[in-house]
């Protein structure tokens, strides 16, 4: 699990919901017609109803001031809190739009629910940040590529760099197993293998598993005797600038469409092992330099692996650094 680091203004806003909550709870329990004199609506027939309202956000304002002390170990109040924040502004305009609420009502829903929603979304995801950083924390690697490279072990125990000087390789960095684009990336190496190994070009899979995963994940996808490296550290991953992703870039609406479509081909969505938040890429790399690159700029990208193969990978000139083949 990562450190993040929670601004202080973010927390402040969680003591400031927690107040305004527990003073809206003990107002509505103390005087539950309040709010409908103020508005000008007509008074509930069962004012206990109102007042049990008044009780559980009472207590989710105790909860916020707990949570303010450490918002990314506390998350699930957040969440809990977060939910009908949510939804209840949507069945607001929906009832609206069925004639079935009165306009007054939408003035404590705006103070008391919308007003939450970004900085509540703000905080969650941070927490979605620390805990989707995986089991082992990501280490700070300030090496070369070719440093990298000689400690990046494949499992037959060779290095990449020494399997580079051999032959170019085409290295593809894979997300988290649990992924449906990593699960169509296998999907597509396995097609795409005969044609990559006829330009010259022999594939390395980089993944954030342990040894034997990786070897049960290829297998999986018919991808015996290709060469793979463990990094649970995402050193090498660093090492090629390889970044975690943005919110947009993992959960964007092209994410989701494009998720869609690979579940039509098969793929499913498991549970995540490794660094969620990671992006993957691909390069051709020969006598320990990148040649040709693809960095993805979204979860969900995919790059022509054969295009990239057959690039001029037995003079390497200089870095090719960007989200195309040079």
């Amino acid at each position: 699990m990562g450190v993040t680091r929670i601004p202080q203004w973010l927390r402040q806003t969680l003591v400031f919901a927690g107040a305004w909550h527990l003073m809206l709870g003990v107002t509505i329990i103390i005087s539950p017609f309040a709010f409908y004199d103020l508005s000008g609506l007509t008074r509930p027939n069962y004012p206990q109803a109102w007042q049990a309202v008044g009780i559980l956000t009472a207590s989710m304002g105790i909860g916020y001031a707990i949570a303010a002390r450490n918002p990314i170990r506390y998350w699930p109040v957040i969440l809990i809190g977060w939910i009908p924040k949510l939804l209840v502004p949507l069945g607001f305009l929906w009832y609206i739009a069925r004639g079935e609420l009165p306009l007054a009502f939408g003035s404590l829903i705006l103070i008391h629910d919308v007003v939450w929603l970004a900085p509540f979304t703000m905080l969650l995801w941070l927490a979605v940040r620390d805990q989707a950083a995986g089991e082992y924390p990501r280490s700070v690697f300030r090496g070369t590529i070719r440093d990298a490279m000689s400690h990046a072990i494949t499992d037959t125990g060779v290095s990449l760099l020494e399997l580079s000087e051999s032959t170019p390789r085409l290295v593809v960095f894979l997300r988290h197993f649990g992924c449906i684009f990593c699960r169509e990336t296998l999907g597509d190496l396995h097609k795409l293998r005969s044609a990559i190994e006829s330009a010259g070009v022999k594939l390395v899979v980089v993944h954030m598993g342990m040894p034997d995963e990786g070897d049960e994940v290829l297998a999986r996808y018919q991808l015996q005797g290709v060469d793979a490296v463990s990094d649970p550290l995402r050193e090498l991953y660093q090492a090629f600038d390889l970044q975690q992703g943005s919110f947009t870039q993992l959960f964007g609406p092209r994410e989701f469409a494009r998720g869609f479509i690979a579940t039509l081909k098969g793929h499913v969505v498991g549970l995540f092992q490794g660094d969620a938040l990671q992006l993957p890429g691909a390069f051709v790399v020969s006598r320990g330099t990148i040649l040709r690159a693809f960095r993805h700029r979204s979860a969900s990208d995919r790059p022509d692996y054969v295009a990239l193969a057959r690039g001029e990978c037995d003079f390497p000139a200089r870095q090719v650094r960007g989200n195309t083949a040079a």
